[in-house]
């Protein structure tokens, strides 16, 4: 219940409601969720109590504050007396200082808006004449240049303007370079006007004459190789902001030439596309050396003809050889590994970061290295590999000879070969880093699902449940016959290789990806592959143990040999206790002629034998109370039937409990003397003795049958 915290301050009890009244306050309240909430905690008539509670609060409340201000209230008309008076008085001092005010005000506006005249007028007077000396300043700079032009025309005597600039000397260049500046910058000052579109013809010519000019001049600079004639045109260039029209006359007139002549898929048949690649690094360090130089004296930041005259035209003169072909993998990659190196190369020569960022961020750069069909080289390459790796594990598995240590199966040394050749240097290239890498993960997981999950699913192939369950089945069906039970362990033994080998792999891709990154994905791998080798022992020892105890589970037939049949009291253990271990024998057998270690053997004997000790003491403890129960019972009739009958010699029930203390003896001798035993097999040992101990016969002797024990 909550405080009421919205009623009477002075109110002498507080009252308590089923809700907070702070909540008709807010800013978000309905009628519709107050009620709602309220449900969840009340019923509605305990609600309907409480707001009536509440209603009547607020009334005495209200009835409270009014009664407080009444005499207040009351008094108000009585204080309100003569106000109306009072205004009267003052309404007209008041109306006739508004006047005046207005009057100000108007006078004020119209000196205002006289001014605002005089200004605008003067204004404009003043743009006019700031305009008139722009077209003075432009008419100026031409009649200058003219003259400039005109005087070098005849001490050229009689020759042409063009003739004048190309030949004449670097100061006359500057001046006529530096007058048409100004001129463009007047130009661009004013707007469109009859004035202009009269000189219009004439500065026309004037561009015509300098561009002409500084092209003869340009062309005559790279033609005799004169670094002084060459850093005059790009000054000048500069000095007018035409840089790119240097650019483009160098491309025109030496890049284009030698492209054409030496960048031909003839030269690529004849000569090779390295020396096609190297005869164009030749090329730019020759003939943009001077150039760049120059340009970089001047610190002309906007030139660069590397990047905007040379490959341009490189790009797209390569761009129409067939060198981009990637029908056959390894001439792909032979001509994409060089291309990149040239590349490398070209990048070197560019001379700044800055230069090398403007190469990348081209048009041409970018278009250029699309050409290139990486995913369909990669599909060439995947199709090699994959199907190499599908062949290796659609053969039958055959051992390796000395040379393949480590390796027990050629599989194996096959799967890691693969797996290097995916990072050869004549497979694998920078920008297919990720596929390639997704490749050897999933050739790992194909041994895995192959190799693996096969062997692991050998004793419950009725659980598997991928999609190729049918040939799941078959596989295990005949994966550990005699026969195949060497390959079987050799090829586990080649799992837990590759699983030791897994971390090797970063070392392929270290200098072209995240190490970080690429240990998550091989750190599952890894993962992945130990548990697949321990599931496989697993399986394997409980294929064992199953084998092993299907012989012991025999010893449910021995009450059937002494119950009512009358045979002589047993000396020796049963026969099938000889083989009980026949199937761990085979086993061993086949890990002698896989030639794998002692520990691996003893490992998997320890299990067998706790195994079927376990399982052993299970049946044991089960006949014995069978025995016991059934020998009660057997009492009890002939109790009924003869009275008090006396039993001569030993009891059926008698010999049945001294064959399987003799069976136990033999087996305790068989497993105790193995070198693999260990403490819960021991235990479990001491525990099937002692059950077999207390139903002993007291007239058994003492005499205690042996056995050779397990060949290890």
């Amino acid at each position: 219940m909550a405080q009421n915290g919205g009623g009477d301050p002075g109110h002498a009890a507080v009252e308590t409601y089923c809700f907070q009244p702070e909540v008709f306050v807010e800013p978000h309240f309905t009628v519709e969720g107050f009620i709602k909430e309220c449900k969840l905690r009340v019923p509605m008539a305990e609600l309907k109590v409480d707001l009536d509670k509440y209603h009547d609060s607020l009334q005495s409340s209200m009835f409270t504050l009014i009664n407080k201000d009444y005499g207040e209230f009351l008094s108000l008309s009585s204080n309100l007396a003569g106000l109306d008076k009072s205004i009267r008085e003052i309404t007209t001092p008041l109306g006739d200082l508004q006047t005046d005010v207005q009057k100000l005000k108007d006078a004020m506006d119209s000196e205002i808006a006289e001014l605002e005249q005089r200004i605008a007028r003067r204004t404009q007077i003043r743009d006019r004449k700031a305009l008139c000396q722009k077209y003075l300043n432009i008419s100026a700079s031409i009649e200058k240049i003219e003259k400039l032009l005109a005087g070098a025309a005849e001490e050229m005597s009689g020759g042409t303007a063009e003739e004048a600039l190309s030949r004449g000397s670097g100061e006359l260049i500057e001046r006529v370079a530096s007058e048409f500046n100004q001129l463009q910058f007047y130009a661009t000052q004013c707007d469109r006007s009859p004035f202009l579109d009269a000189l219009g013809p004439r500065i026309s010519s004037i561009t015509a004459l300098l561009q002409k000019g500084l092209e003869l001049s340009f062309r005559r600079g790279l033609e005799e190789g004169d670094r002084e004639v060459l850093r005059q045109c790009l000054r000048t260039y500069s000095i007018i902001d035409k840089v790119s029209v240097a650019e483009t006359l160098f491309r025109d007139i030496v890049v284009t030439s030698y492209a054409h002549e030496h960048i031909t898929q003839q030269a690529v048949r004849e000569s090779g596309l390295q020396e096609v690649y190297a005869d164009i690094l030749k090329f730019v360090e020759d003939r943009c050396a001077a150039l760049c130089s120059v340009a970089a004296q001047l610190n002309i930041t906007a030139c660069d003809f590397v990047v905007n005259a040379v490959w341009p035209v490189v790009a797209e003169t390569l761009s129409h050889l067939s060198i981009f072909a990637s029908g056959i993998a390894d001439e792909f990659h032979s001509n994409y590994s060089t291309t990149m190196s040239f590349l490398d190369e070209f990048e070197l020569l560019c001379g700044s970061r800055r230069s090398v960022e403007r190469l990348r961020a081209h048009p041409a750069y970018g278009t250029f290295c699309r050409r290139w069909s990486l995913p369909v080289y990669f599909q060439l390459r995947f199709q090699e590999i994959a199907g190499a790796v599908e062949g290796l594990f659609s053969e039958q598995m055959r051992e390796c000879g000395e040379d393949g240590r480590p390796w027990r199966l050629t599989v194996g040394n096959s799967v890691i070969l693969l797996i290097k050749r995916c990072w050869a240097p004549n497979v694998f290239l920078q920008g297919l880093t990720h596929r390639f890498w997704k490749l050897t993960l999933q050739i790992l997981s194909r041994w895995w699902c192959r190799s693996v999950i096969l062997l692991a699913h050998c004793a419950r192939p009725d659980e598997c449940c991928c999609r190729y369950a049918q040939f799941v089945t078959t596989f295990c069906d005949t994966a550990l016959q005699s026969e195949n039970r060497v390959t079987a362990l050799l090829l586990l033994q080649d799992t837990g290789e590759l699983q030791r080998r897994v971390p090797e792999f970063i070392g392929f891709v270290a200098d072209a990806a995240d190490e970080s990154t690429l240990k998550v994905a091989l750190d599952d791998a890894s993962s992945m592959l130990d548990q697949s080798v321990a599931d496989v022992r697993k399986q394997h020892c409980q294929r064992l143990v199953k084998s092993c105890s299907d012989i012991l589970q025999k010893c449910g037939g021995v009450p059937r040999q002494y119950r009512h049949t009358g045979r002589k009291a047993p000396t020796e253990a049963s026969d099938f206790m000889r083989t009980v271990f026949d199937p761990l024998l085979e086993f061993k057998s086949a890990y002698t002629a896989a030639a794998i270690g002692g520990d691996f053997q003893t490992e998997w004997e320890a299990r067998v034998f706790a195994g079927a000790t376990a399982k052993y003491k299970d049946l044991i403890s089960q006949l014995l109370i069978s025995s016991k129960e059934m020998e009660e019972q057997l009492q009890r009739v002939k109790k009924l039937r003869k009275g008090n009958p006396t039993t001569q010699g030993m009891s059926d029930d008698d010999k049945i409990r001294l064959q399987l203390w003799l069976d136990v003896k033999v087996y305790v001798q068989m497993v105790s003397l193995n070198p693999a035993l260990d403490a819960d097999t021991s235990a479990l040992l001491e525990e099937l003795q002692s059950l077999v101990e207390k139903a002993k016969p007291a007239d058994a002797g003492g005499k205690v049958p042996t056995i050779s024990t397990l060949d290890s």
